[in-house]
């Protein structure tokens, strides 16, 4: 979706909150996870969670988890499914 948005304002965000270990993410981490998705959008660490919870609700049992947020930082979808057409509803 990134791909197909970016050039109409689409700006994506990963967040990783902690390894499979539990451990806060290094940067190494984050390219390992780039490398192996082929994640083309920004990825950055949040290990104190300050994002995620100003955000969406932390429920690390549902992780990964979506967020959706509109143009004004309106958020639209906290912590849950984000569909194409919801993107689409909230672009510039």
């Amino acid at each position: 979706m990134y791909e197909t948005y970016k050039d109409q304002g689409l700006v994506i965000v990963t967040l990783m909150v902690e390894t499979v270990e539990r451990d806060p993410p290094t940067v190494d981490d984050l390219n390992a996870w780039v490398d192996a998705y082929g994640i083309t959008h920004l990825v950055v660490t949040d290990p104190e969670w300050e994002v995620v919870d100003r955000y969406s609700e932390r429920v690390p049992t549902a992780l990964p988890s979506l967020t959706l947020i509109a143009p004004g930082m309106e958020i639209i979808v906290a912590a849950g499914s984000v569909e194409e057409a919801d993107v689409v509803a909230v672009l510039p």
